[in-house]
């Protein structure tokens, strides 16, 4: 009845006796927060007021004694409801507010500053994390001898390349999901979800068709090609797993599409921390080499990826997977890539200037060169964190503002950073 009336409903109250502790009632209401994706908010009646709840009476036959004793009980009741008004001063105790995660989704459609200051902690120290990680990476590679570091500092443009459509599809996601719960069409927000894991399975598949096709060729290009073993030793298993890594990539962007930062923020750290434990038991402890530092990475990819996957599954987000069959739709991808498209294409260029660089480099002091080159850039990228950090808590709260067609929570989106940083 309440469905047929109310179909646009978001949340419920419920008024119930106070009385006992019933842990069914609890599990079951928990399980109708999470499939329905509605809040859900439970009020106690004061002691003495459920007995001569109307619905209760309805479904409950009184006693004889107590139809015969009526007035006594209704007096009892009236005193034991005042007693508990004056006791409370006018409050209400209540049940903890059931909801699968939909504050994120509110505070990003709310005030674009507390929306923002939100996501920027949890982004920051994810990126921070993931930035140490580099560094203990470099560590563990470094010990194998300098033709391995060279190996991994040389292909690093060509891995960023392979990556390249992973990071733009990812920002098409955060920025029409945005738009989409903003504008309140979540049904498209779902599709989008889903054709953006479309579109990253299709660009995985190609990039690593690309890297088969193009390695040797681009070492040879580079004069690589006394690196070339340790190269491919290196980025044999991110090509074969290049799926894991750009859906991983994409999942990032969708959950801080609906301001589930936090969300994002873990499955980052949980591929970070995985990567720096694994990263010496492949490399040392099963002797795989270089290889075990590319193996790592993308293990440590599948992980995180499973981690976001069974939020999705569990109904923990507010953009669900679960609903329609899991098929391509053309509107939806050019809208995704309609964003996404020109974020991918400056990625390439970035990488591609890196990778001339690198010519340049071993041109004038062999790969050794291009490994302390490379060594620096990692401190710039610590220099970089808090700028990336409100750029990814920016979008999707303009995009958001832009949905629901509020110019002036876009510009003020737009001015915050700049104010918060200062």
């Amino acid at each position: 009845m309440g469905k047929e009336r109310y179909p646009d409903a978001d949340s419920l109250m419920i008024a119930a006796d106070s009385g006992g502790s019933n842990r069914l009632w609890k599990t079951e209401l928990q399980k109708f927060a999470d499939e329905t994706g509605m809040a859900v908010l439970v009020r106690r009646f004061p002691p003495g007021t459920s007995e001569w709840n109307k619905i209760e009476q309805f479904l409950k036959n009184t006693s004889r004694s107590e139809a015969e004793n009526k007035d006594g009980n209704r007096c009892k009741a009236s005193c034991w409801l005042w007693q508990s008004i004056l006791s409370l001063k006018g409050r209400l105790q209540n049940m903890r507010i059931l909801r699968p995660d939909k504050t994120d989704l509110e505070v990003l459609l709310g005030d674009p500053r507390k929306a923002i200051e939100s996501m920027v902690i949890p982004l920051l120290v994810a990126m921070a994390v993931v930035e140490i990680n580099q560094f203990v990476d470099t560590f563990w590679v470094a010990g194998l001898g300098n033709v391995s570091a060279e190996a991994v500092a040389t292909v690093t443009p060509i891995y960023g390349l392979m990556m390249c459509a992973g990071l733009g599809i990812g920002v098409g996601a955060t920025t029409t999901i945005a738009f989409q719960l903003g504008n309140g069409n979540r049904e498209r927000a779902n599709g989008l979800a889903l054709n953006s894991l479309i579109l990253g399975a299709i660009f995985a598949v190609a990039s690593s068709i690309a890297v088969a096709l193009l390695f040797d060729p681009a070492l040879e290009f580079m004069g690589a090609a006394d690196v070339r073993s340790e190269s491919w030793g290196y980025m044999l298993p991110l090509a074969v797993l290049s799926p894991a890594l750009l859906i991983n990539s994409i999942m990032g962007g969708m959950l801080r599409g609906e301001g589930a930062a936090k969300k994002s923020t873990v499955m980052q750290m949980s591929a970070a921390i995985m990567n720096m434990a694994i990263d010496p038991i492949l490399i040392y402890g099963l002797g795989l080499g270089v290889m075990g530092a590319g193996l790592s990475t993308a293990i440590s990819a599948l992980l995180s990826l499973a981690i976001g996957l069974r939020w999705y599954a569990k109904g923990k987000t507010a953009v669900s997977l679960g609903n329609g069959s899991f098929r391509a739709d053309a509107s939806m991808m050019k809208e995704i890539l309609g964003v996404g498209g020109p974020k991918t294409v400056q990625s390439m260029i970035s990488n591609l200037t890196d990778f001339v660089h690198r010519i340049f480099l071993i041109v004038a002091g062999g790969t050794t060169a291009v490994m302390l080159y490379n060594y620096p850039w990692r401190y710039i990228g610590l220099v970089n964190l808090p700028g990336r950090a409100f750029e990814n808590a920016m979008v999707p709260v303009c995009s958001a503002a832009y949905g629901k067609s509020d110019l002036e929570k876009m510009k003020a989106g737009t001015c915050i950073p700049s104010r918060l940083r200062s």
